[in-house]
């Protein structure tokens, strides 16, 4: 018993200090366990379920944070700064009619809190934006790897954007937080109105 007891100290030691030093993705996998051992025991703490939501936040897992942040909810146990981070990831998740009745629900709960009542005072946006998912289809494109692609710009009439999609260039290397690749600088030739592969930026283009 005395050694059970010790290792889950020992893992819950560890998970917090991952957690403090922003290394999420090590994090995750022990907060998982902590997490349905304190379901399942029913003790009362929901600080790890709190911590797994936020770690999935910050690793764009929004689904699975979304599903840690109900747990909250249903226990009652969301914060006010639970609520915030709770409505911004359904709100990427673009479930904004349940969105916009937590966003009144937390109003109500913490009135005083600045981008609560922003939100709840332009409720309506998040209609228009439900009705306008509801109407248009967005498609991806060559470029897409799902591994962290943004900033698109135009350069010469093609499209310059960074990617995290491979491990080469002058620095490799992967980030602490979330063991993705070090960012590069990549180029789409656009062709009859489409993108076509994007290819990593060399040294000619630095020059």
């Amino acid at each position: 018993m005395c050694s059970n007891v010790g290792y889950a100290q020992l893992k819950q030691k560890l998970a917090d200090e991952l957690f403090e030093q922003e290394t999420y993705y090590k994090a995750v996998p022990m907060y998982v366990e902590l997490a349905k051992k304190d379901l399942k025991k029913q003790t009362g703490n929901y600080e790890n379920v709190r911590r797994l939501a936020q770690a999935y936040t910050k690793l764009t897992e929004y689904q699975k944070a979304s599903n840690q942040y109900a747990i909250l909810q249903t226990a009652d146990q969301l914060t006010e700064h639970d609520y915030v981070e709770y409505i911004s990831v359904l709100r990427i998740l673009r479930q904004y009619p349940f969105a916009s009745d937590l966003t009144a629900q937390a109003f109500r709960k913490f009135p005083s809190n600045s981008l609560i009542k922003d939100w709840h005072e332009h409720k309506d946006v998040l209609a228009k934006l439900y009705t306008s998912v509801t109407r248009y289809q967005v498609e991806e494109t060559k470029i897409n790897s799902g591994k962290g692609d943004f900033a698109p710009s135009y350069y010469k009439g093609d499209i310059i954007y960074a990617s995290k999609s491979t491990k080469k260039g002058f620095l490799v290397g992967t980030y602490n937080w979330d063991n993705s690749n070090f960012i590069n600088l990549f180029k789409a030739e656009v062709k009859i109105g489409q993108l076509d592969k994007g290819k990593r930026l060399k040294d000619a283009f630095f020059s």
